[in-house]
């Protein structure tokens, strides 16, 4: 069994919300609730589309 867990990078988060890079930027900075949840790898930003935290954020983002 394969316990490795797949994190996206800015760019494929990106591509999935339809959105530019920079718009990805500016709310991995802001300090409100509605920041994506996100860790860093040195300078890289990732981001984990199965924690609790970031399913959240995203139904409340974009919620139709």
């Amino acid at each position: 069994m394969n316990t490795f867990r797949k994190y996206w990078s800015l760019e494929e988060l990106a591509r999935y919300l339809n959105v530019p890079k920079t718009w990805i930027y500016d709310r991995t900075r802001i300090q409100r609730p509605d920041r994506i949840p996100h860790f860093k790898l040195g300078k890289y930003l990732r981001f984990d589309p199965d924690s609790n935290e970031f399913k959240t954020w995203l139904q409340r983002t974009f919620r139709n």
